[in-house]
Parts: structure tokens; sequence; C-alpha cells
């Protein structure tokens, strides 16, 4: 854990919500997603 969070001390704070905003909706997204396929495969 400490070895690849002292990696990302090279990126600029600025860059980092963008892509972590990004990857959180595609989350929420992806888990929507598969949630309504096993309802239909279970429908």
């Amino acid at each position: 854990m400490s070895h690849s969070e002292h990696g990302w001390c090279g990126v600029p704070p600025t860059k980092v919500p963008k892509p972590s905003v990004m990857l959180g909706v595609f989350g929420v997204d992806g888990i929507v997603a598969a949630q309504r396929k096993l309802k239909k495969v279970s429908g």
C-alpha cells in the first residue's frame, strides 16, 4: 500500500480528482447495469 501511494506523489493534485470522479461515475453505472442484467436473467 505504502509503495503504490508513494508512486502517486509525482502526480499533480489537480489531475487526480477528475479521473477519480470519472471512475466513480463509471463504477456506479457499471453496478446499475450489472443489477439490471441480473434482474433480466432472473426474471
